[in-house]
């Protein structure tokens, strides 16, 4: 717990140091969150509906602006006989992909009780990544958010517009 404690006041963690930008690019980033999502996108199947909610400006380790983007996926509702296999399988997946989700049940809302798998526990790690996945009855969602890195968040986005303009297409390249 100290240790913890130590490397978040300090600014730290294993894989972003205070002063040091992360190695990792924009595209590099989206390709990252769209693997974790596709790996529980792919246990549960079904058909996604994915919202992308662009490039936003974000404060890189060295104190310049980076760039970092970010999704929200709904699919579809797993009965409650399958959801154990489900959680476990994207727990399994995630945790070999890197990163060690917390699970938690969430209180019940009008009677539907989902489960979430989340990364990291306290919600956003100290290079903004955040990663939740929860399933009910009802309904999947993944929300998620890249890490941040060094790029121009307006830039990506004027980029992505001129790109996708004329070709009718909405969501990003990591949306299924």
């Amino acid at each position: 717990m100290v240790l913890v404690l130590a490397l978040v006041l300090s600014g730290c963690s294993p894989a972003v140091q205070r002063g040091k930008n992360p190695k990792m690019d924009f595209p590099q980033a989206q390709a990252e969150l769209a693997k974790l999502y596709a790996l529980a996108q792919d246990t549960v199947g079904g058909s996604w509906e994915f919202t992308e909610l662009g490039a936003d400006v974000c404060g890189l380790p060295s104190g310049a602006k980076g760039a970092q983007t970010g999704g929200v996926s709904y699919g579809p509702g797993v009965p409650l006989d399958r959801q154990q296999a489900i959680i476990d399988q994207v727990v399994a997946a995630w945790t070999g992909a890197g990163f060690k989700p917390f699970v938690s049940a969430r209180p019940p809302v009008k009677t539907i009780v989902s489960t979430q798998v989340r990364y990291p526990a306290s919600g956003y790690g100290v290079d903004g990544f955040t990663l939740s996945f929860e399933v009910a009855t009802t309904a999947s969602s993944l929300d998620g958010q890249t890490r941040c890195v060094p790029g121009d968040a307006d830039a990506i986005n004027a980029e992505y517009q001129r790109l996708h303009a004329h070709a009718g297409r909405s969501g990003c390249e990591f949306a299924r």
